[in-house]
């Protein structure tokens, strides 16, 4: 792993900051991946795999995307969130645009745009946070109006009166408060209510307030749960419609006549009314208005002679509506317009011809839309707009182009992904790639992934009937180039857990097993928890090791596979579990025979996580002393969690971290292991729960000492999986956690450790060719073991060696081998050089890495000027132009339109003999044809390009 590098002038500043911040001394030791996406809440990963740049995830996830916070403002044509929105870092409940291209927000949170703001906070129009404005609600708020003169912002929610600190806006209020809009203090308007206020609503001409929620006593008065104030009073008008259950939402029609309540409530204004209710606003009697909706009522929006309403029920107005209806407000009887969604519905917003619907949907008028909508008012239909935000919308916002969206979601403009996806590992971003693997009839998730030796294909292990359009139950081959699944069908009887490639076997663990009566389990064969499946036809081989319980891991080394899992002899001594033996969780297992060995560390409880080290195998699982501290847990010794076995003989090692929980992953990294689990402080910060420290879900271990390192990402809640990769020396992180190294991460992350250095291995040697100006790179292999490929990298110069080294490329290995494999790779990429040294960087597949010696190559320094034709062309938007220039030069580089317009000026100086390549981004200009023009001494050439957007 790379470990920090500080520019001259930065160590006397870092150290500042750790005399200053001594609690976070432990946070330099990682560096959290920002660009990386996240999955919908409250999913799960259970497996990841780094292969060739690209990160696949594994779970029960459905939606990956980027992380924006619980609140984003969209463009309205478009779909596409603004860039650079202040990221709120908890639940929004409620908006209100400022009416200036800025918005007030409330909910759960306590961070906006890195801003510390407790549940309500003003973003700009230029998208800042409003540093003047801050009220601090010391609870919830669910429901901000602004008053129609802009002055005031009326706020309510669960934020109640605490002696000694005031509840909001620097007053004592109690759930329901009016704040300024310059400096956001509260006003002396304060008329208090005894429990939540949920819902609030101005009448047209902006002299009365209505105000709905949970309270039984508001403005000095029994009210229940609903009732009206007079803005310049703090008592409650006589106004009194008096609904059995909460009021959620309330609006007031045009004429100020009528006000439309929904809620929880199935009594109100004097008459039995199911949820939704218009009151008249003169006596807060319910008028004859009735659509008898079968459940909650969450959202309503006005329009004319229709009313829209949004809740959790399946009939409304007389007819069958999923979660959202328009009724008319005269009959109450719901029309012909029918989404239908397939779940509830918690804001709407009518903005012309369109309502915006937001919720818990994934489906709706008649279109996929992930939790909201853009609807047409005539048809219902959805229409292309399509944010696609990964959790569930609470409320919506209209200003001009834009519509604020807020929620308890994490991300918006992701990618629907069933329970595996792949990203970028550079940008960040999700590929196109999409197998779409679920359980038909809802469900489904991934356990296990390993990546065959050449690298073309992922097998995948889990809970699944379905790739795609295609029948594949609980395990199956994915393509990564397309994510189609190959021919390959084992097809497994019950869920597979753990996946492992040898060569042309795949070795599987799992749930799969006959239930004591002969059958087709896997493969075409009975096999019980634990099988060998060739890589070509899917068919299970004759190895059977014929385990008697669940398979969850599995490792090989040599000609052995070691496996854990909860086979064991249930106490009865000498009964057959696995590979013909008694074995207590965890067996080895020769690779020929089926048959365990005589390796036998007989561990007490499950082991659910293995890794190889030389001579050492790393075990992690629910093995513990429990209630008989100081009892033999695994290899002889008492071990809780985790153990370090010598393959050898079977027995523990000295080496103890001994976990306070259990462990679920391993991976091994030079002289650290990575460990991920269920151990926690449970909230008590002196525990120490790995390593002699206080850790949380995950740690970095001294695989000497068995100390936990300062490595500390301190995640909330359990992590299930870690990926390492040594091409771009970084962790991958999957479990069921929504936040990590401090930061609001929904169930995926990815990090560096600065503490870990990886330990090398053997790498062959190899020579280089000229020809023009590339350098052709050449090298080849006798044997291969665990190979993962090959970095590039070169060091470049003018006159002298430089120990400057950069990667330049990458070629995968061909995993093991027995025979000479040849290698290539073309370096035209070269600028000015007299001198290049190369050298190749071998990786393992289990991290491992070493140099090869380097190699120098002497360029030639050109005989003539020439400008060559750009590559690629065309070209969007990004194209490189090569130039030569045989002796020291004024150089001007520049591009023109087709006009003979300047637009670009790529170079303009002295340049010294030699070679030399420019890259041009387009990404500002239109497509179309331009023309890059050469100026070298007295030589002058001009040739085209195309950039095609």
């Amino acid at each position: 792993m790379k470990r920090l590098l500080l520019l001259p002038g930065t160590q006397l500043i870092l150290l500042a900051a750790l005399l200053v911040c001594v609690s976070y001394t432990e946070v330099f030791t990682q560096t959290l991946e920002t660009n990386l996406p996240i999955t919908n809440a409250n999913s799960e990963i259970y497996a990841t795999v780094y292969n060739n740049n690209t990160i696949y995830i594994g779970g029960d996830f459905t939606y990956v995307g980027p992380k924006t916070g619980s609140g984003v403002a969209i463009n309205n044509v478009t779909g596409i969130a603004m860039p650079d929105f202040p990221y709120v870092n908890g639940v929004i409940y409620a908006v209100a645009s400022d009416e200036s291209g800025g918005w007030y927000i409330g909910g759960n949170f306590t961070l906006v745009g890195g801003m510390a703001r407790k549940n309500i906070a003003h973003i700009k129009a230029d998208k800042s946070v409003d540093f003047n404005w801050d009220p601090q609600a010391n609870n919830d708020v669910y429901a901000i109006v602004v008053s129609p003169d802009g002055n005031t912002v009326y706020v309510g929610g669960t934020f109640r009166i605490s002696y000694g600190s005031p509840s909001i806006g620097g007053g004592d209020r109690d759930n329901i408060a009016a704040l300024n809009a310059t400096d956001g203090s509260a006003t002396t308007w304060n008329p208090g209510a005894n429990d939540g206020v949920f819902a609030i609503a101005v009448s047209p001409d902006g002299l009365t307030i209505y105000v709905g929620g949970g309270f039984t006593f508001f403005g000095n008065s029994d009210r229940n749960r609903i009732a009206s104030i007079n803005i310049s009073s703090n008592t409650a008008t006589v106004w009194n419609p008096s609904a059995d259950q909460t009021v959620k939402v309330l609006e007031v029609s045009t004429d100020g006549s009528t006000v439309y309540a929904g809620g929880e409530f199935s009594t109100i204004g004097g008459q039995t009314r199911n949820f939704i209710a218009a009151l008249n606003s003169s006596d807060g009697n319910a008028t004859g208005w009735n659509p008898n909706a079968d459940s909650y009522v969450y959202a309503l929006a006005l329009s004319g002679s229709t009313i829209y309403a949004g809740g959790n029920f399946n009939n409304i107005g007389g007819q069958l509506r999923n979660y959202v209806a328009e009724l008319n407000n005269t009959t109450g009887e719901a029309t012909s317009w029918n989404p239908n969604a397939n779940n509830y519905v918690n804001a709407i917003y009518l903005s012309g011809s369109t309502i915006y619907v937001g919720g818990n949907f994934t489906t709706i008028g008649g279109e996929l839309r992930n939790r909201i909508a853009a609807l047409s008012t005539s048809t219902g239909l959805a229409d292309v707009w399509d944010p696609n935000i990964g959790s569930t919308v609470n409320t919506i916002g209209i200003y001009g182009s834009m519509v604020f969206v807020g929620g308890n979601f994490n991300s918006c403009g992701g990618q629907n992904r069933n329970s595996i996806a792949a990203i970028d590992a550079t940008t960040g971003n999700v590929k196109t790639w999409n197998p779409n693997i679920y359980f038909e009839g809802g469900g489904g998730n991934i356990n296990s992934m390993a990546i065959s030796a050449d690298g073309q294909t992922i097998y995948v292990g889990g809970y699944f009937n379905k790739v795609g359009a295609l029948d594949r139950n609980n395990i199956a081959a994915i393509n990564v180039t397309d994510g189609a699944a190959t021919s390959w069908d084992p097809n497994a009887s019950d869920v597979v857990n753990a996946i492992t490639v040898s060569g042309t076997t795949i070795y599987v663990g799992g749930q799969f097993y006959n239930g004591g009566t002969p059958g087709i389990t896997i493969g075409g064969e009975d096999r019980n928890y634990i099988a060998a499946i060739n890589a070509t036809d899917g068919k299970a081989t004759s190895w059977n090791p014929n385990a008697n319980g669940n398979v969850f891991v599995l490792a090989i080394s040599g000609s052995t596979i070691y496996a854990g899992g909860d086979f064991n002899d249930g106490g009865s001594p000498g009964t057959q579990t696995i590979g013909g033996e008694d074995r207590n969780y965890i067996a080895a297992i020769d690779l020929t025979t089926g048959n365990a060995t005589s390796w036998n560390p007989n561990a007490n409880g499950n082991v659910k996580a293995l890794a190889i080290s030389g001579t050492t195998i790393y075990v992690g699982g629910g093995f513990n002393d429990g209630d008989t501290p100081g009892g033999i847990t695994i290899g002889g010794q008492v071990r809780n969690n985790i153990a370090a076995i010598d393959l050898s003989t079977g027995n523990a090692t000295s080496w103890n971290p001994n976990a306070n929980g259990p462990v679920y992953t391993l991976a091994i990294a030079g002289t650290t292991i990575y460990v991920g689990g269920g151990f926690s402080d449970d909230g008590d910060d002196q525990i120490l729960t790995i390593g002699d420290e206080n850790r949380n879900y995950i740690a970095a271990i001294d695989l000497t000492t068995g100390n936990a390192t300062s490595w500390n990402p301190n995640a909330n809640s359990t992590v299930y999986a870690i990926a390492l990769s040594f091409t771009n020396e970084k962790i991958y992180i999957g479990g069921n956690f929504s936040s990590i190294s401090g930061s609001d991460n929904y169930s995926f992350a990815g990090m560096d450790d600065l503490n870990n250095s990886a330990l090398p291995v053997e790498v062959t040697s190899f020579n280089a060719s000229i020809a023009k100006s590339e350098v052709n790179l050449a090298w080849q292999t006798a044997t291969e073991v665990n190979n993962y490929g090959f970095e590039i990298e070169r060091s470049q110069t003018s006159n002298v060696k430089s120990e400057t080294w950069e990667k330049i490329g990458f070629v995968q290995g061909h995993g093991n081998s027995n025979s000479p494999k040849n290698y290539s790779y073309t370096d035209a990429q070269l600028n000015n050089s007299t001198s290049i040294q190369y050298r190749l960087k071998q990786i393992d597949f289990d991290g491992k890495f070493e140099y090869s010696n380097s190699i120098e190559v002497v360029l030639q320094t050109p005989v003539s000027f020439a400008l060559n034709q750009n590559f690629p062309n065309p070209f969007n938007p990004t194209t490189v132009i090569s130039f030569q220039v045989p002796i020291a030069s004024k150089v001007m580089l520049k591009i023109y339109d087709i006009m003979g317009n300047e637009v670009a000026e790529l170079v303009n100086g002295e340049k010294p003999a030699g070679n030399y390549d420019v890259i041009f981004n387009g990404h500002n200009l239109a497509s179309g044809v331009y023309f890059y023009q050469l100026h070298a001494g007295s030589f002058i050439e001009t040739k085209k390009l195309i950039l095609m957007k």
